[in-house]
């Protein structure tokens, strides 16, 4: 299997490095959104990982090309996947997958940082 990565930082990167080496997967990691310019690097991959814009609502010819490219598979970076049109993929037979939910402890975390910072009238 091989899969195209978009929207990467630096700190995903080796972690996702580290797990295609130990589950012997070819990943392939590129730091910029998926597009009309960049769509064509899909080609021989047969799945994409990305968080999708709002033209993944609406533009069929994403879906279209991506299938012209021999995907299978495309896994949306996020729990929501509001932006992902499912007729679309069914109809270029492309499974969509999502993360099915995060760490409860991290969302918390994040919460309570969020409170001290309105306190702290910080931006």
């Amino acid at each position: 299997m091989k899969i195209l990565f978009f929207n990467v930082s630096a700190v995903e990167k080796n972690i996702i490095d580290e797990w295609a080496d130990t589950q012997l997967i070819s990943v392939k990691t590129l730091p910029v959104s998926i597009d009309y310019d960049n769509i064509d690097l899909t080609r021989n991959f047969d799945a994409v990982i990305f968080y999708p814009g709002k033209s993944f609502q609406t533009d069929e010819k994403l879906y279209a090309r991506l299938a012209e490219n021999g995907m299978k598979q495309i896994s949306v970076k996020s729990t929501g996947y509001d932006n992902i049109n499912f007729e679309f993929a069914e109809k270029y037979h492309l499974t969509i997958t999502n993360v099915p939910d995060y760490s409860p402890e991290s969302v918390s975390h994040f919460t309570v940082m969020s409170v001290l910072m309105l306190l702290r009238n910080l931006p």
